[in-house]
């Protein structure tokens, strides 16, 4: 059968459900207080996931522009390693940093253990605020059912933060830039699928 076992994580489908079969109980049942901005039931059709070319490519390279800065994803056989770069103000582009990594870490399921390198912050109060704000986007990304599976460190004196999730599957970047052949035949397939076929002469 080609079912999935009793139990099973199913990986997030780009179609998702239908905006209109969405149910206020059941968002609620998976522990969200308000629609989530970044997750499948928030896509009102079926396969019509804004940016999806974009979110390809960004998986793809590994650089991820957020307002005011940019996120750099390098992939290592241990870790997933986020470097933090911007013009903001330190702490201003750390709190827009860290919101921009915990959506990241959503959209391109990354998973096992994520080091983050922040920029430098002049003191504790500046680094709760923003592992504050990490925490915080995570929890409402992931709603209260998903909150518990994840864990962090303390941001260090030297901008270093560790996050740990459950690995089930490969993160899309990882399946991206493992085969970059396939994923660029796969994007000309998409390319291809959006041009109009011209309108026959009669």
């Amino acid at each position: 059968s080609s079912r999935p076992r009793a139990g099973a994580r199913r990986r997030p489908s780009p179609s998702w459900r239908a905006g209109a079969a969405a149910s206020i109980d059941d968002l609620r049942a998976q522990g969200f207080a308000s629609m989530p901005q970044l997750n499948g039931a928030s896509v009102s059709v079926p396969g019509a996931v804004a940016g999806w070319s974009d979110l390809l490519e960004q998986a793809t390279s590994g650089i991820i522009p957020f307002s005011g800065g940019t996120l750099r994803i390098s992939l290592t056989p241990a870790m997933t390693v986020v470097d933090v770069d911007g013009y903001l103000p330190p702490l201003e582009l750390a709190i827009a940093a860290a919101q921009a990594i915990a959506a990241a870490i959503i959209c391109y399921d990354l998973s096992g253990s994520i080091v983050v390198d922040f920029p430098s912050l002049a003191n504790k109060e500046q680094r709760l605020a923003t592992a504050k704000a990490f925490d915080d986007a995570m929890n409402r990304q992931f709603g209260q059912q998903l909150a518990m599976r994840w864990e962090r460190t303390a941001i260090n004196g030297f901008g270093l933060m560790q996050c740990v999730r459950q690995r089930i599957f490969p993160s899309l970047c990882e399946t991206l830039q493992s085969d970059p052949n396939g994923a660029k035949a796969r994007a000309l397939l998409r390319q291809i699928g959006r041009v109009h076929p011209p309108v026959p002469r009669e």
